[in-house]
This record gives structure tokens, C-alpha cells and sequence, in this order.
């Protein structure tokens, strides 16, 4: 009888990409969705809104979108535009997706990727790299997050962090 013997999934530490392909590829991906929500917030349309923005994400693009087509392009104010759309869409303070999914930009960025223009299925195996590249730029982005909270949260000794349920 052959048994077969199941190795246990390991999980790769979160590191940055360093081949200059794969960098120039996520960042395109990333640059592609900026691009999408920016459109869609922006530009007015007669059709009905294919993205759920809340008040701060519309906010944050629209300050980008203004940034971006000022006279005199000022590349701080824009980098700190792109920096608060990031963290409005990947990380919003009042997360809505319990009430429908579709509310979150990510998921209908994700969901638009997954069609062909005219609107059939792009090949399945297509769609995991999208989805491995939208995880990781909001992985990326997610770490000035969590220095914020390790430095906020560190005068927490290890008696207290006892005190914690896990």
C-alpha cells in the first residue's frame, strides 16, 4: 500500500520584491487600480457608479486628483494624496463590506480584472497573479500601519500583554 506522505504548508516571510520584472509588474497592477478608482470618482458619467466610495475615499481622490492636475505638480503633496488613497482603500476606518461586499474598491477592481472587454472570463489562470499582486501592494502598504501601532502600543510590558486573551 503506498502512503502518501502530505507536507505541512510553509508560509514565506512578507518581503520586498527585488527582480526588477516583478517590481515593474506589481507596481504596474497598482498603478492600473489608482488609475481605475481615480476615473471613477472623478469623471462624471451618465451610467450608474460601478465603485462604492465612502466619504473619506472620495475625498482622498479627489485631493489626488486635484494634485495631479494642479499646474505646478508639487511631487510631496502628491505623494502624500497617493499615500492617504492607499490607506483610504485598502485599510477605510469604517470598513462597509459586511453590509455588501461590493462596497469595498478592491473587490470590484479585483472582480472587473476577472473579465475581458467584452465581458467574458479571462483564462482562469489569469487571475490568481492579479490577486497575488493586490495582496501584496495592500500587504506593503499595510506596514506603516502596523509601525504606527507597534510604536504606539509598545509601552505595553510582557505582564500585560499576559492580561490579553489570544
Amino acid at each position: 500500500m503506498n502512503r502518501v506522505v502530505q507536507q505541512r504548508f510553509q508560509r514565506r516571510a512578507f518581503t520586498a520584491l527585488t527582480e526588477p520584472k516583478s517590481v515593474a509588474a506589481y507596481a504596474a497592477l497598482e498603478f492600473k487600480f489608482i488609475w481605475t478608482i481615480l476615473q471613477a470618482a472623478c469623471l462624471s458619467s451618465n451610467e450608474g457608479p460601478i465603485f462604492t466610495f465612502d466619504t473619506q475615499q472620495l475625498r482622498a481622490l479627489r485631493n489626488l486628483w486635484t494634485a495631479i492636475n494642479d499646474a505646478d505638480i508639487e511631487f510631496e503633496k502628491v505623494t502624500k494624496a497617493l499615500h492617504f488613497v492607499f490607506q483610504s482603500t485598502y485599510y477605510p476606518r469604517h470598513p462597509n463590506t459586511g453590509l455588501n461586499t461590493f462596497n469595498s474598491p478592491v473587490i470590484v477592481f479585483l472582480l472587473l480584472e476577472t473579465l475581458q472587454d467584452n465581458g467574458e472570463y479571462r483564462s482562469i489562470f489569469l487571475i490568481p497573479p492579479v490577486i497575488a499582486k493586490m495582496q501584496y501592494a495592500m500587504r506593503l502598504h499595510a506596514t506603516p500601519l502596523f509601525y504606527k501601532w507597534f510604536t504606539k502600543y509598545d509601552h505595553l510590558t510582557a505582564e500585560r500583554c499576559d492580561t490579553f486573551i489570544f
